[in-house]
């Protein structure tokens, strides 16, 4: 999807005539029998560039200018979590993932999340796992439910 969204605009006009062209309009039987045409041309519109806005961290901002792209790494949150995380809880469907990775994913999480200045005081979070047979929608159903038990307080986060 990124590739797709920073095509350059030439390239961009070229796939798409190229596929106005295999769609051959001019040729439809179901257009010409209610007698519609469709312009292949693409209209021409006034555009401007809106301004970049500029990031505000804790304690520094960022300028990324029009790149698009800012560094999160090393910077604190603008301001910290309004609540400590507590209850939150990870769902892996269908014994997708082996323990070591799941930890793993816990332990960098919990660490970067800390680094920017959030505040996670539970870090061994509810590891529900899926059962094949179980509906999905129930499944999340159950995910909220065990993390709301375990926890002894509303769900914050389901991953």
């Amino acid at each position: 999807m990124i590739k797709f969204a920073v095509t350059r605009p030439a390239q961009r006009i070229q796939s798409i005539n190229h596929g106005i062209g295999m769609l051959k309009w001019d040729q439809d039987p179901y257009l010409k029998h209610f007698g519609m045409e469709i312009d292949g041309r693409m209209t021409e519109t006034k555009a401007r560039l809106l301004a970049h806005p500029i990031i505000e961290y804790r304690g520094n901002t960022a300028d990324p200018k029009t790149s698009g792209r800012w560094d999160l790494r090393g910077k604190k949150f603008f301001g910290p979590n309004p609540e400590p995380l507590i209850s939150w809880g990870i769902c892996v469907i269908e014994s997708c993932l082996p323990e070591p990775v799941i930890q793993n994913f816990i332990s960098v999480f919990v660490q970067t999340y800390q680094g920017h200045g959030g505040n996670v005081p539970n870090k061994n979070p509810l590891i529900y796992r899926h059962n094949r047979n179980e509906q999905l929608g129930d499944m999340v159903a159950s995910v909220r439910m065990a993390v709301g038990n375990k926890c002894k307080f509303i769900p914050q986060w389901l991953l």
